[in-house]
C-alpha cells in the first residue's frame, strides 16, 4: 500500500525545511463493513501520519447506530441523576440559588433540555414503572426523543402507552410531535378541554397534608375545583423552590385564582418586575 513520507529541503542557511504533509487517498483491498456488495473501503494516508480508514457504508451504518445505543444508555443515566438533584435539591448544597444555574454552568445544558430528560424519566422511569416494570426498557427502544415527546400524553397507569409507544416505531419526530400536539389539544364531546387524569399513592400522613392544603386553596381561590387548587399550590411551590424562572406563571396563576391584578415590586432594585401592564392601564383609565 502506498505510504506518505515528509521530505525536506535545505534553505540557503542550510536548515532543513519539512514541507506541508499533503494526505494521500488510495484504495483498500479490504472491506470493512458487514455489507459485502458495499465494495471497498478508501484510505486516507496522511504523510509522516498513521494510515486512518474511512468505513464503507455498511460499516458506518453500523458504527451510527451503535453509537445511537451508547448515546441513550448515557442520557439516562443523565437523566436520573439531575432527576436526583431537583429532587433533593443537591444544587443549593452546591451553591447554586436555583437548578437553571447549576445546569447551564456545570452540566452545560440549556434549561429546557434538562426539564425533557426529568420529565421523561419521571414518566417512564419512575411513574409508568410501577405498572409497567418494561417502561424503561422501552424508553431505551424508542430513544429519548420519541420517548421524551410522548411522555405529556401517557396516562400514569400505563393503559395507553402500547398504542403511544407504536405510532413512535412507526412515525418520524416531526409526524409524531405532530400527532401529540393533536392529541392534548382535541375537545371532549361536550366541547370541554380534555384532561388528563393523574393517580396517587399516599400514606395517611401525607393524604391529610394534602386535604389541608387543597382546603386552605379553596377558601383562597374560592373554588371547588380540585384541579385548579391543585395548580395553585404546585405553582407557589414552583415560585419559592426557583422564583426567577416561575415568577411570571406564579402571579399569573394568582392572578386568576384571586381574580386581582397585582404588581411586583424588587424592593433592592426598585423596579417593577411584574405588573408594568396593569399600571399602564390604570393612567390610561
Amino acid at each position: 500500500m502506498q505510504s506518505g513520507t515528509v521530505t525536506s529541503s535545505k534553505s540557503k542557511k542550510g536548515k532543513a525545511k519539512a514541507k506541508t504533509p499533503k494526505p494521500i487517498l488510495v484504495s483498500s483491498d479490504l472491506d470493512v463493513g458487514t455489507n459485502g456488495d458495499d465494495g471497498p473501503s478508501m484510505t486516507l494516508v496522511p504523510a509522516g501520519d498513521e494510515i486512518v480508514e474511512t468505513p464503507s457504508e455498511g460499516a458506518l451504518r453500523d458504527r451510527l447506530r451503535a453509537a445511537r445505543t451508547s448515546i441513550v444508555t448515557c442520557m439516562t443515566g443523565v437523566a436520573q441523576d439531575l432527576h436526583r438533584v431537583v429532587r433533593e435539591q443537591l444544587f443549593k448544597k452546591w451553591g447554586y440559588k436555583n437548578f437553571g444555574d447549576y445546569v447551564e454552568t456545570e452540566v452545560d445544558f440549556e434549561r429546557r433540555k434538562a426539564d425533557y430528560l426529568i420529565a421523561a424519566w419521571q414518566k417512564f422511569g419512575v411513574t409508568l414503572a410501577e405498572t409497567r416494570p418494561d417502561a424503561p426498557e422501552l424508553l431505551a427502544e424508542l430513544g429519548w426523543v420519541r420517548s421524551a415527546a410522548i411522555a405529556p400524553v401517557l396516562a400514569d397507569d400505563g393503559s395507553n402507552l402500547d398504542e403511544w409507544a407504536e405510532q413512535a416505531r412507526d412515525m418520524t419526530v416531526r409526524e409524531l410531535t405532530k400527532a401529540v400536539k393533536k392529541a392534548r389539544g382535541k375537545k371532549s364531546s361536550d366541547g370541554d378541554d380534555e384532561f388528563v387524569t393523574k393517580h396517587f399513592k399516599l400514606a395517611p400522613a401525607q393524604l391529610e397534608n394534602v386535604e389541608s392544603a387543597l382546603n386552605m386553596a379553596s377558601e383562597a381561590a374560592e373554588s371547588d375545583k380540585p384541579g385548579h387548587l391543585l395548580d395553585l399550590i404546585c405553582t407557589r411551590f414552583l415560585a419559592t423552590t426557583d422564583p426567577e424562572r416561575f415568577l411570571d406563571e406564579a402571579v399569573a396563576s394568582l392572578e386568576e385564582g384571586l381574580g386581582l391584578k397585582i404588581v411586583v415590586i424588587d424592593p433592592e432594585k426598585g423596579t417593577i418586575v411584574y405588573g408594568q401592564n396593569h399600571i399602564e392601564d390604570l393612567k390610561a383609565g
